[in-house]
C-alpha cells in the first residue's frame, strides 16, 4: 500500500514544505557532470542531446511539471537552477556575459522542454528540430 508523501515523511522531518521541496530537488540540476570533459564547442550539442533524449525518465523527477503545478516552489527551483546549472555553465563558458549566455541557453532549453513535455510536440525529436535546437543553443553559448 502506498501512502502520500506528507503522511509518510511529514513536515517534522524537514521543518516546512519549502524545505521538503529543497531536499527533493537537491542535485537535480547539477551541470558539472554534463560538462565534464567537454570542449566548449561541444556544449550546445550535449545539452540538446540530453533534452531530446527519448529515454529521459520523467517519472523520477520533472522540474517543468513541478514548476507548472506549484507556484510555491518557484523560488526553490530558481535558486537550484541558478546555483547548480547557471553558475557552472557560466563558469564553463567564460568570457563576456557568460552568466547571461547561460541564462539564454536555459531559456531555450526550458521553452523546448515545455513544448515537448507539456504540449507533447514531437517535432523537436526530428533531425531538423534537433539541428535547430543545437544552433539556437550555440548562438546563446558563444559570444
Amino acid at each position: 500500500m502506498q501512502f502520500p508523501l506528507r503522511e509518510v515523511v511529514g513536515r517534522s522531518y524537514f521543518g516546512s514544505k519549502k524545505r521538503l521541496f529543497q531536499k527533493k530537488i537537491e542535485g537535480e540540476f547539477d551541470a558539472r557532470p554534463l560538462l565534464a570533459g567537454l570542449r566548449r564547442d561541444a556544449i550546445a550539442e550535449r545539452l540538446a542531446q540530453i533534452l531530446l533524449n527519448p529515454t529521459k525518465d520523467r517519472s523520477r523527477f520533472d522540474a517543468t511539471l513541478l514548476m507548472l503545478r506549484s507556484a510555491e516552489v518557484r523560488k526553490v527551483l530558481s535558486s537550484a537552477l541558478d546555483g547548480e546549472f547557471l553558475a557552472p555553465l557560466g563558469e564553463a563558458l567564460g568570457g563576456k556575459a557568460s552568466r547571461a549566455r547561460a541564462g539564454a541557453a536555459l531559456a531555450v532549453l526550458a521553452g523546448f522542454d515545455l513544448l515537448h513535455t507539456v504540449l507533447g510536440i514531437e517535432v523537436l525529436n526530428q533531425p531538423e528540430g534537433r539541428q535547430l535546437l543545437v544552433k539556437l543553443l550555440d548562438a546563446c553559448l558563444n559570444d
